[in-house]
């Protein structure tokens, strides 16, 4: 009979799983993260606050039932007295009715002693409130430092596409000068001949060509909209999500606003006349 062979744990290899190291978290990000933090337990405890002043507000007004109630007995008693002394006071007089008196009095005591507690808690409840609720409007400045900081980090990768793009039309721009460059010789070796005139009409219309070329492109209003509201939402996103990552794609790829179209608007139009005269 074979057995089995013993193999020694020594030998055995055990696999290692490397876990990926995450990405570092900046200083302003990891300060914004406590800032939301420190926000988020501020705001739950005005919110417990404000239920419990709430609860408290409705303990402020169960004296009016008995009150209502004891207005109505003394209404009551009276009529039924003058009643009685319109009678001609014969008989016995009605007897007030001297226990549910005594029983809405009660009552009333100790309504009015916890509506007075109630409002002395809540005003004391109020208070935490307020309190509570500067420390979060404190906290409105460094949010929003820290927010323009992780903007300003934000753009350290546009820059870069910026400079490399920047680099290659640079490049482009030179070439098309000595290109330039070359036309304007040629023009000088053959100035003031008849073939002169046709070079120089080539170096007129390159060099206008130029000109609008190199010059600042017109501000796209719709584009610069749409890349401010792209901006916009980015900086409220992180007011409550600290690891949001900039959607560079909202931010340089937007769409100019599309025209109207007229001859469409006008044919609705049109239609919608037609209906009414019918």
């Amino acid at each position: 009979m074979k057995f089995p062979r013993i193999v020694s744990k020594s030998k055995i290899k055990t696999p290692v799983i490397e876990a990926k190291a995450k990405p570092p978290v900046s200083e302003a990000r990891r300060q914004l993260a406590e800032l939301i933090e420190a926000r988020a337990a501020l705001v739950a405890k005005a919110e417990g606050l404000h239920a419990a002043a709430m609860a408290l507000e409705s303990k402020r007004g169960e004296a009016a039932p008995f009150e209502g109630e004891l207005q109505k007995l003394d209404a009551t008693e009276r009529e039924s007295i003058a009643r009685w002394a319109k009678a001609g006071g014969e008989g016995r007089a009605p007897r007030p009715d001297a226990a549910r008196r005594a029983r809405l009095d009660r009552a009333l005591a100790e309504a009015r002693a916890s509506a007075n507690a109630s409002t002395t808690a809540q005003t004391a409840i109020l208070a935490d409130h307020a309190a509570v609720s500067q420390e979060i409007h404190r906290l409105a400045a460094p949010v929003d430092i820290a927010i323009a900081a992780i903007i300003a980090e934000s753009c350290d990768s546009l820059i870069s596409e910026f400079d490399a793009d920047n680099r290659k039309l640079a490049a482009k721009m030179m070439k098309l000068n000595q290109a330039l460059e070359m036309v304007l010789a040629t023009l000088d070796n053959v100035r003031g001949t008849e073939p002169g005139r046709a070079v120089s009409f080539d170096l007129e219309r390159l060099h206008g060509k130029l000109k609008t070329t190199f010059a600042m492109p017109p501000t796209d209003l719709d584009a610069a909209s749409q890349s401010r509201l792209a901006w916009r939402a980015f900086s409220d996103g992180l007011r409550v999500d600290s690891n949001l990552k900039l959607d560079a794609a909202a931010v340089e790829n937007v769409e100019p606003a599309r025209e109207p179209d007229m001859a469409s608007i006008i044919t609705k139009r049109n239609a919608s006349i037609a209906k009414l005269a019918a």
